[in-house]
């Protein structure tokens, strides 16, 4: 397995395994991560040819702001936009997508969650943003470029811990 790419940042949707196109933003170490939401428009007939591009609505941050789409990408969708991204650690990545979805299909990865179809209450809020925040840590631990953006993101969700709290 990888360590570019946690298994845990696979969402099951409907019976198939999917990435947050802001993680793959992330992953790829794009400069402005939401970019990618643009690149996803200008080729969504190409990504549609792997598949329905599953949008959802996407949480605002902490100082709030219009919501906007979140897009959840199949194996073949998030390799396209590796491919178009055109970004230093473009192929790095590939190879990680290619290996994580290869242990989903064979049953290898230990956890994939799952999409929630329900409110979580506080506590879950919390224990999910504090493993978002470990997980985040552990995947870029290596990769001092990318880890002020991970530390950036981190601080936000711990900023949103201790107001929960």
């Amino acid at each position: 397995m990888t360590d570019l790419i946690p298994a845990a940042v696979l969402i099951d949707i409907d019976g198939e395994p999917r990435l947050l196109d802001l993680d793959i933003a992330r992953f790829l170490q794009m400069a402005d991560i939401h970019k990618i939401r643009t690149l996803i428009a200008a080729n969504r007939d190409e990504l549609e040819l792997h598949g329905e591009v599953s949008a959802r609505r996407a949480e605002t941050g902490l100082q709030g702001g219009r919501p906007g789409k979140a897009y959840y990408l199949n194996e073949g969708q998030a390799l396209v936009l590796c491919a178009l991204s055109r970004t230093p650690i473009a192929a790095q990545i590939r190879k990680a997508l290619i290996d994580v979805f290869k242990a989903y299909r064979e049953g290898k990865l230990v956890h994939v969650r799952e999409h929630r179809r329900r409110m979580p209450c506080k506590s879950e809020c919390i224990d999910a943003d504090y493993e978002a925040v470990r997980s985040a840590l552990r995947t870029f631990v290596n990769q001092p470029l990318a880890l002020i953006d991970v530390l950036a993101h981190c601080v936000a969700r711990l900023d949103r811990i201790e107001a929960g709290a």
